[in-house]
């Protein structure tokens, strides 16, 4: 994942006149992606002097929280471990997912 952030930010700083660094790069992770943003961040800043004009970049991540619609009541809630995603109100499952699986990176900061 870091890899495939870094790929991105690199190719716009190539494409990009009179610049050479890139600042920081700015992400938004679904609650649902399972990406560990510890983790994340560790990769990040392990690999990012292998890609040019990224050594010295940040990496701000953002968490989605999930929203979803209930299958019975057509409730908006946020599904959760600890109600095993289940509407608070009803009882039902999820029947679409609203958000919580976003993964894109939404600005990159060059100078």
């Amino acid at each position: 994942m870091a890899q495939s952030i870094l790929r991105i930010a690199s190719k716009k700083l190539a494409s990009t006149a009179h610049t050479d660094t890139v600042t920081a790069i700015h992400v938004i992770i679904g609650q649902f992606r399972n990406i560990d943003i510890d983790s994340l961040k560790f990769a990040f800043d392990n690999i990012r002097p292998m890609y040019a004009g990224c050594s010295n970049c940040l990496l701000e991540a953002e968490v989605i929280a999930a929203r979803a619609t209930c299958r019975g009541c057509s409730r908006t809630y946020n599904p959760d471990m600890a109600s095993s995603f289940r509407c608070p109100q009803c009882g039902n499952g999820v029947g679409q997912l609203i958000t919580g699986e976003e993964l894109d990176v939404i600005g990159i900061t060059l100078r």
